[in-house]
């Protein structure tokens, strides 16, 4: 019987949950480790920086998810080019104002970067994904959810955070309504 999706995040979850619990290891380093046999062989994912073809660092260093040649398999990668990243993870032990901020100001960061804000074929854009994720968070996920939406209504909204996860207590999501304002945040347990 197949596993499905969400079946697999879920325990990947608790699988890191349990061992940052027992061990106290690095949540971003556990994360970078247990995600990468699940990428598509072309795909990478570490701590790297973005450098453009002129050689200015566009992003120091980051957890990003990006396409690599089979040479940059071989190299010890420090930074790759804006238009391999197909997504980028901040890391926080807690998830709180501050977190938030910076998990969006990266997110924003990694969306606004050059070559991903163009129309390709189809009709299709390649923008990044990028996912804050947090060990535990210091008060009611629902309280956060304001936080989120404060910080929707100050940046574009395709610069915002696609998903948010609490491995303790949940994840917040995005709903959709038929508004002015037709983009919310809700948060799932």
């Amino acid at each position: 019987m197949a596993v499905s999706l969400t079946e697999t995040i879920h325990k990947l979850g608790s699988s890191i949950l349990e061992r940052r619990r027992d061990a106290g290891n690095d949540l971003a380093q556990q994360l970078c480790a247990m995600l990468e046999p699940l990428l598509s062989p072309d795909f990478r994912i570490g701590f790297v920086g973005v450098r453009d073809a002129s050689g200015e660092v566009l992003i120091e260093r980051a957890l990003l998810i990006y396409t690599a040649s089979l040479a940059e398999w071989e190299d010890s990668t420090q930074y790759v080019a804006p238009e391999t990243v197909a997504g980028v993870l901040h890391v926080a032990q807690s998830l709180n104002e501050s977190s938030l901020a910076e998990g969006y100001a990266l997110i924003g960061k990694v969306k606004a970067l050059p070559g991903h804000d163009t129309d390709s074929v189809e009709g299709w854009h390649h923008v990044p994904v990028g996912m804050i994720v947090a060990c535990d968070c210091d008060r009611p996920l629902e309280q956060l959810v304001d936080v989120m939406a404060n910080l929707n209504a100050s940046i574009p909204s395709t610069r915002w955070a696609d998903a948010v996860s609490v491995l303790s207590r949940g994840m917040i999501n995005y709903a959709v309504g038929f508004s002015e304002k037709a983009i919310g945040a809700r948060a799932d347990y």
